[in-house]
């Protein structure tokens, strides 16, 4: 009996000691449920706390960025209102410009009027002197000539030049040797020539003495005596050696000036009073 109680004392004696253990597990438990609660509220309040935050600088940056945006906006419509007011004041400028230069290619066209009109006159007066010279008896030819070319086919002697030129009123042409010494032309110079019978201003016909040698007409050109030579910067003498009309109306009168050779040719009109062998003399000036 007695060994039974104190069996019975052994198997009992452990539970007691058991129950607190279990006790102390759950309390444990329930501390640690408690630290995790406290733990993750304070996550999560931390995580709410870190996203207010992010939320707040991503509002304020992009509040910002959108305040940029509106004044780059306001400052983009503000230049193109003045872009529009420079294209609107480009046009009108444009317009008065295009205005300008219409007047002004009218003036040229007026002016070119003008330039041509004068061109008409000049030769009507030209025409007109030309004519009133050729109412002298001494006169054979006068007008004025354009010089085309110069020497087109190689200078033949040191001083001597040949020329080739055409009229302006009675549309003449002319091949002319010149001592280039004392007569110096350039390619479209113009000049006045005169072919004469004489050179007295009033009378046709030579003085008693004059016209048996060049030192004759030479000592009279010199001489006190006013004569036609006065109003020229270049005399020539010479003699009528061929006058060519086989061509019908279109006729050719050469001219030799001591060597130096001319050729005037054109309508027979204006060369009716060129007759072989006789005296002529060449005067010109440059113009």
């Amino acid at each position: 009996m007695a060994s039974s109680a104190q069996t019975t004392a052994s198997t009992t004696a452990p539970a007691a000691t058991t129950t607190p253990l279990l006790a102390d597990i759950l309390r444990d438990h329930q501390s640690s449920q408690a630290e995790h609660k406290r733990a993750s509220d304070q996550l999560r309040k931390d995580a709410v706390r870190d996203i207010g935050d992010l939320c707040d600088s991503a509002t304020a940056s992009l509040s910002d960025q959108l305040t940029r945006v509106l004044d780059n906006q306001r400052e983009i419509e503000s230049l193109s209102r003045d872009c529009a007011h420079l294209v609107q004041n480009h046009t009108r400028s444009t317009v008065k410009w295009t205005k300008l230069v219409d007047q002004f290619s009218t003036a040229l066209k007026e002016l070119g009027d003008v330039s041509n009109w004068a061109h008409v006159i000049e030769r009507d007066m030209l025409d007109v002197a030309a004519t009133l010279e050729l109412k002298r008896d001494n006169i054979l030819f006068s007008d004025t000539f354009d010089i085309k070319d110069i020497d087109k086919d190689g200078k033949k002697f040191d001083r001597v030049s040949r020329i080739d030129a055409r009229s302006q009123t009675h549309d003449m042409s002319l091949i002319l040797d010149i001592n280039s010494e004392l007569c110096k032309l350039d390619a479209g110079d113009k000049f006045k020539l005169t072919l004469a019978s004489s050179l007295s201003l009033s009378d046709a016909k030579e003085p008693a003495a004059f016209g048996k040698g060049e030192a004759n007409w030479r000592a009279y050109v010199n001489g006190e005596e006013r004569s036609l030579a006065d109003d020229y910067e270049y005399v020539m003498f010479g003699r009528v050696y061929r006058y060519d009309d086989a061509s019908g109306t279109k006729v050719s009168a050469f001219v030799s000036f001591g060597g130096l050779l001319a050729c005037l040719e054109g309508d027979i009109r204006h060369l009716q009073s060129f007759v072989v062998g006789d005296s002529v003399y060449l005067l010109m000036k440059t113009i």
